[in-house]
């Protein structure tokens, strides 16, 4: 059992010591804005990134950002998410009131509070799609609902009484979790069936629903169970294999390449997994010592861009992003606490020595780095009264 627990020990430090080689970039820090519980992320046509908070939304480029406020006509709200499908991005809150971006006049708009043509005051709306002829579908507590030219209706009122999330299928066709298992939903004809049924000693809540295409597997994310996994061609619904993993709430699913899916958790950062949920490859989470850790351990929505930068929304630590693309560029920073690391980031001088090793003169010491075995060493550092500036560097024969 020691050496077991030793492995497993050795394993995790394995996952925490690869994961620090990414670099997340704070965009609080990046824009000079503070905006934390971000709790959405999507992208539009025009290349812009949208976030949501439940003060409002922001719009950012690489070098500029704009924050948008929510006519909110009630204030009880816990969250707002986004949406960007068929040229349409919508926002939308926990408590049932949905808003449309007018492109023209450049603000949100109220399309419409659903709880009140309910007259439902404690209905939560889970989740919004929209369907191809432009209708809104609609996942709450309460049931499934269509709203079309302003008009409000309820689906499959006697099948189900509670609607946890929603995803696409294919084109036509939805999948959706249920209070009583999952259904497959045809958009066009709104025909719905049940395909898998729970069992009353299995019944699960369903926080996050994502769907593998190329393997037929729905990532069934909870709110208190973990993952599970379910094989649609053969109707076979799993608990992940991987153990031990978090009973706290999935937010978050999202492939980040053709082979690993990230897992984001409401208290324990991103998982990555293999695409078949088998194996942790990676576990990300905020270190107070690395200042490019996750900010924030409660992640709430991860989006991959087609520039291959993953997103990340967490609750205190507001929007971040990971550049899993190659780049030319690698950014050499001071890690607090690490003393491999490069002594100081004011740096005046870099050269290198005939050996391949780099010396950098900083503001507080003389840093050298060899390439070859990562390893740092600094010298004339002075700790305790004023800085040792340095400001050139040569090498004599």
């Amino acid at each position: 059992m020691k050496i077991r627990f030793i492995i497993i020990a050795f394993l995790f430090s394995v996952f925490y010591s690869y994961s620090s080689n990414v670099k997340f970039y704070d965009i609080n820090s990046i824009h000079g804005i503070s905006l934390r519980e971000i709790a959405s992320i999507c992208r539009d046509k025009n290349g812009f990134i949208w976030a949501s908070s439940k003060t409002g939304v922001l719009r950012l480029t690489d070098s500029s950002n704009h924050f948008y406020q929510l006519p909110y006509e009630t204030p009880n709200i816990i969250s707002t998410k986004l949406l960007y499908e068929k040229d349409s991005l919508l926002a939308y809150t926990n408590n049932g009131q949905i808003f449309y971006y007018n492109a023209i006049s450049d603000r949100f708009e109220l399309l419409i509070d659903i709880r009140k043509p309910l007259n439902d005051s404690h209905l939560v709306l889970n989740r919004v799609i929209i369907d191809n002829n432009g209708s809104l579908l609609i996942a709450a507590t309460t049931g499934l609902y269509k709203y079309q030219d302003k008009k409000l209706i309820q689906l499959g009122k006697e099948k189900y009484t509670e609607v946890q999330d929603l995803v696409w299928y294919d084109d036509i066709h939805l999948l959706m979790a249920t209070n009583n298992g999952f259904w497959m939903m045809n958009t066009h004809a709104l025909s719905d069936r049940q395909i898998f049924k729970y069992t009353d000693s299995n019944p699960i809540k369903v926080t996050k629903l994502y769907y593998n295409k190329q393997d037929e597997i729905l990532w069934v994310g909870t709110n208190s169970d973990g993952l599970y996994l379910y094989d649609i061609p053969r109707n076979n619904l799993i608990k992940s294999p991987v153990n031990p993993f978090p009973k706290q709430p999935i937010n978050a699913i999202e492939a980040n390449t053709d082979s690993t899916i990230m897992v984001g958790i409401d208290g324990q950062g991103i998982w990555e997994l293999t695409n078949d949920g088998h194996r942790v490859l990676n576990i990300y989470k905020e270190n107070s010592d690395n200042p490019l850790s996750l900010k924030g351990n409660g992640v709430y929505d991860i989006f991959l861009d087609p520039h291959k930068r993953v997103w990340v929304c967490t609750y205190s630590g507001g929007l971040s992003y990971f550049d899993q693309g190659s780049t030319d560029v690698t950014q050499i920073t001071h890690q607090i606490n690490n003393t491999n690391s490069l002594g100081n980031d004011n740096v005046n001088k870099v050269i290198e020595d005939s050996r391949g090793n780099i010396w950098f003169a900083t503001n507080n010491g003389v840093s050298c780095w060899n390439v070859a075995t990562n390893s740092w060493r600094t010298y004339y550092q002075n700790l305790q009264d004023q800085a040792q500036v340095f400001l050139s560097l040569c090498e004599d024969r």
